[in-house]
């Protein structure tokens, strides 16, 4: 199984024949060398979010980061069945499973949903 690696978009105006439109962008070679690198490319929303500026100031000040991206398959179904207070508890336990199993200081952020 491959890894998953989130590349952050950005925001620019695009066009395809008759189309132009504003669109979430980043050049291909990107994906191109994630894939090259074994992993499985997950593009990410442009800017302004939370994860991003924590990923930001990891960078900026040379800390080490990582990125972990879990796939909820069937969560919106959970919710649907049991409620949202019950799917995001459930949410919560994964998360504090996964942040116990890295051993180390962070923060945790729900992407989409």
């Amino acid at each position: 199984m491959s890894s998953l690696i989130g590349i952050t978009t950005y925001s620019d105006s695009a066009r395809w024949r008759d189309w132009s439109a504003p669109a979430a962008v980043l050049p291909r070679t990107y994906v191109d060398a994630v894939r090259r690198g074994g992993g499985r490319p997950v593009l990410l929303p442009p800017g302004g979010t939370a994860a991003e500026a924590a990923l930001t100031e990891a960078c900026a000040s040379q800390s080490p980061a990582c990125v972990v991206v879990l796939l909820m398959d069937r969560l919106k179904l959970y919710n649907q069945r049991y409620g949202r207070d019950v799917g995001d508890m459930a949410l919560r336990f994964l998360a504090e499973s996964v942040k116990r199993s890295f051993e180390c200081e962070g923060s945790l952020f729900r992407w989409t949903g």
